[in-house]
């Protein structure tokens, strides 16, 4: 009888630890369906799953084994989605300054007094000054 006991113990044990493992296994998987089910990455949204991938990393920092690998490829995952966030700004800055530098140049050139536009003050002929002034 305590030879029976000891093994439903036993087994109770391993059961238990089956299932340890599988909710480790199980919150990598949550965090990875998550990701996987985001359509539109933020900023905040990136730092956030990076932040729990964090967490994930210093709960399995001692595990190297396959939840570990997953981590990782989580976090290169993550890296990825923000350089892409990151270009798509600097693309967006670039297009900004590729129209409104070159008409800063112009405004500025022509926002200039110079005598060949004609100032009325100056009593010269110029393209722009008016007769009788």
């Amino acid at each position: 009888m305590s030879n029976n006991t000891n093994n439903i113990n036993n087994t109770n044990n391993i059961n238990n630890t089956n299932n340890t493992n599988n909710t480790n296994g199980t919150d990598i998987d949550m965090l990875e369906n998550e990701i996987k089910n985001t359509k539109n990455f933020s900023e905040n949204k990136i730092t956030d799953y990076t932040e729990k991938i964090f967490l994930l990393e210093k709960k399995y920092l001692n595990n190297t084994g396959k939840e570990w690998s997953k981590i990782q490829h989580l976090k290169d995952y993550m890296h990825h989605k923000y350089d892409v966030h990151e270009s798509f700004k600097s693309h967006l800055l670039t297009l900004i300054a590729t129209i409104f530098l070159p008409l800063g140049v112009i405004v500025g050139f022509f926002g200039m007094n110079f005598k060949s536009m004609g100032v009325p003050s100056l009593k010269n002929t110029g393209i722009f000054n008016v007769k009788h002034a």
